[in-house]
Parts: C-alpha cells; sequence; structure tokens
C-alpha cells in the first residue's frame, strides 16, 4: 500500500522501544543496510545471539548494552515504521544519532524526509551528530537535505594479532593505566583537540577486565609517559558478544608523543593478547591521520569509511 499522500505527520508517535519488539528492529536495520552494517558495532549474528541471550537473563543483556542509549520507534497508528537511537556525548553537547531505519515497505515514499524533520525538530536543542557510509548516496542527500553538513571523514581498520613489536625510546615509559594517574592527565586533557572527557574515559575505564558474570563491556586503558608527564592515554575496549575483537583508541597532543603513536599501538596490541584478542579495529580521522600513518601499513585491510555529519542546533 502507499501512504505517501494518507500518512499524516501528527499521527507520527515517538515512542520506546518495547523488549519484545527488540529482534523486529534491529531486522529492519539490517535489511535497509549494506554488507558492512553493524548496530551498536555488532553483526546481525550477534544481535541476534544477544536477542536470545536477553530472554534467558530476563532483560539483562540489554540493559547493560543500552545503558546510555535511547532507543526510539516511529510509530503510526500501532506499527512499527520506522526507528533511530541517541546518545549524549561530547560532555553532554552533543546528540549522537544511529542506527536510523525505514521499513523496507515504506521505502521510496518520502517516509524517511518525514521521520528525519520530526528528529531534528523534537531534538533541536544541541547539535546533533552521525556517521554514514560513503557509499549511502540516498542516506547522504537525505541528511543533506535536512540541515546536516560533513565535517570530516574517518575510515576503520582491521588488524590481525600479533603486531610487530615496535620499541620504544629510552626516555619514555608505557604501562597500564592506574588510578593515581586520573590526577596527572590535566594537561594532556588541555592539550587535546577533541572534546572528550578523558578523565571520564579514564576513570571508567579502570579494573574493567576481570572476568564476571554481569559484565557485558571490558575495558582497559595504557599511559604514555615521557619525563614523569603522560602525554598520552591509550583506550581498549571489547564486548562478550565479540571477545577476540577489540577497538583500539589512542588520545595524544604534543609532537612527543605522536612522534612514538606506533610504539604505543604496538605495546597495546601486544598488552591485550593476555585476554584472548586476536584482532583489532581502530579508526584513523582528520585529527590522528598524520600519526595514524605510521600504523596503516600493519592493518589487513579497510573495513569501511564513513562520514561524519553535523547539523548545529535550532537550525
Amino acid at each position: 500500500m502507499n501512504i505517501q499522500n494518507t500518512l499524516s505527520l501528527e499521527k507520527l508517535i515517538f515512542r520506546k522501544l518495547k523488549k519484545k519488539e527488540r529482534l523486529q528492529f534491529f531486522t529492519y536495520i539490517f535489511e535497509t543496510g549494506s554488507d558492512d552494517t553493524s548496530a551498536m558495532g555488532l553483526s546481525f549474528k550477534l544481535i541476534k545471539r544477544l536477542c536470545k541471550l536477553d530472554r534467558i537473563l530476563l532483560g539483562l543483556p540489554f540493559n547493560l548494552l543500552l545503558k546510555n542509549l535511547k532507543v526510539f520507534v516511529l510509530d503510526y497508528e500501532g506499527e512499527m515504521m520506522g526507528g533511530f537511537s541517541l546518545s549524549n556525548i561530547n560532555q553532554n553537547t552533543q546528540y549522537l544519532l544511529g542506527n536510523v531505519f525505514i521499513k523496507p515497505s515504506l521505502q521510496g515514499q518520502g517516509f524517511g524526509s518525514m521521520i528525519l524533520r520530526r528528529i531534528v525538530s523534537d531534538f533541536n536543542d544541541k547539535p546533533i551528530k552521525l556517521y554514514v557510509n560513503i557509499n549511502n548516496k540516498p542516506a547522504i542527500y537525505l541528511y543533506e537535505k535536512n540541515g546536516f553538513i560533513e565535517k570530516e571523514r574517518r575510515q576503520e581498520f582491521l588488524f590481525e594479532l600479533p603486531l610487530e613489536v615496535i620499541e620504544l625510546p629510552v626516555n619514555y615509559i608505557l604501562r597500564p593505566a592506574t588510578k593515581e594517574d586520573l590526577k596527572k592527565i590535566g594537561k594532556l586533557s588541555a592539550s587535546l583537540t577533541e572534546s572528550d572527557d578523558i578523565e571520564k574515559l579514564l576513570k571508567n575505564s579502570l579494573n574493567k577486565t576481570s572476568t564476571k558474570i554481569l559484565r557485558f563491556k571490558y575495558q582497559s586503558s595504557d599511559v604514555l609517559i615521557k619525563d614523569e608527564e603522560i602525554i598520552g592515554v591509550g583506550f581498549t575496549t571489547w564486548t562478550r558478544l565479540s571477545p577476540n575483537t577489540a577497538v583500539i583508541s589512542i588520545k595524544v597532543g604534543s609532537p612527543e608523543a605522536k612522534a612514538v603513536y606506533a610504539q604505543f599501538f604496538s605495546y597495546i596490541a601486544r598488552r591485550i593478547q593476555d585476554y584472548a584478542i586476536e584482532r583489532v579495529i581502530s579508526f584513523k580521522n582528520e585529527i590522528n591521520r598524520q600519526e595514524f600513518g605510521q600504523i596503516e601499513e600493519f592493518a589487513s585491510k579497510m573495513l569501511k569509511e564513513e562520514i561524519i555529519m553535523l547539523k548545529t542546533a535550532n537550525s
């Protein structure tokens, strides 16, 4: 049925995703995506496994996964027409929009544009950020049509472990982060061009590597030190659903830290093998492009390239 002329925007209701709708929600995401589509960084195979585990453990896995994520359904007279997720990022100064989908049978009828207009209308108190695959031309056009502009691009690379060990110059030190480091990273934080709250990220990553029955997400952190000063922090994250694949993110600001980016990366990659990590994902963007070039040759392949788009508040 073509509902282009009968659908009323006023009847479009935003509501939270119900537990019983979770699998259908993610099924639509993957049906409308491409070969490299992921939801919350997970493949459809892992999503289905999570839904099965979620039923057994009475909703606990999804509650942990969606802890800082709001998932909305776009409901029209009781029918799920689309959906999206929204989270607060960058010290609560921006929204991150993700997992946007339109029900496959409704595509091409102007429905996506209606949904996006509703999103930017209801959540216009701060900028909205999103990531879109560079090959998804229809989505890029739709976002641009609704006020989003391209800010930068990033590439996702896969590294198979073990990696070549690159020795660190003698005047540098690399080690796991500790609670005491929280008091010593102020200068590093001030030198970064990114708006991430490094202290909060570091605090949240400490002591998150032990295997516990209620732990879904694992994290570790490492610091780069020169002349007794912390000049870099590295964060590693993996999940129970994908226990052998981790994401590494390195924050460096000074030229001294950027000069040993490859050594820092190889140190982290070597250390996390103690947790049975077999492969690593890391991102190349406008901020780390120069130093990332030190490790790009060690990557097995580039998984995808994305455009980062932003819509300013009240525009």
